[in-house]
């Protein structure tokens, strides 16, 4: 079982619950975010308290229905378009969903 994906803007689509956002600022493309199901170990987290690797760290975490999401966003410094692409920001998200599976699983 993954995790979903939740469309955001409806960006992309997917069974696993997983999403990334295109609100485009002038930084990077966009935000990741992973939903935690209710037993998730870091399920009720604060961000800070999520021992994972992402670019930028994570920079959120609020409840979203029966789940805890956690997400990231690319407007850091040196953060733009061309270093925080589309591309780099769902490679990013799938990366932290891979991570928060794998506490989830052991």
């Amino acid at each position: 079982m993954r995790f979903h994906f939740l469309i955001v803007l409806i960006e992309y689509i997917k069974e696993d619950k997983i999403a990334y956002s295109n609100i485009i600022n002038d930084k990077g493309w966009g935000c990741g975010y992973v939903l935690l199901p209710h037993d998730h170990p870091y399920h009720g987290k604060f961000y800070d308290n999520i021992p994972v690797e992402v670019h930028g760290g994570l920079t959120y975490s609020e409840k979203e229905g029966e789940y805890w999401m956690v997400g990231f966003d690319t407007a850091h410094y040196m953060d733009n378009k061309f270093n925080c692409s589309k591309e780099m920001v769902l490679n990013e998200t799938i990366k932290l969903r891979d991570q928060l599976e794998r506490v989830y699983y052991e």
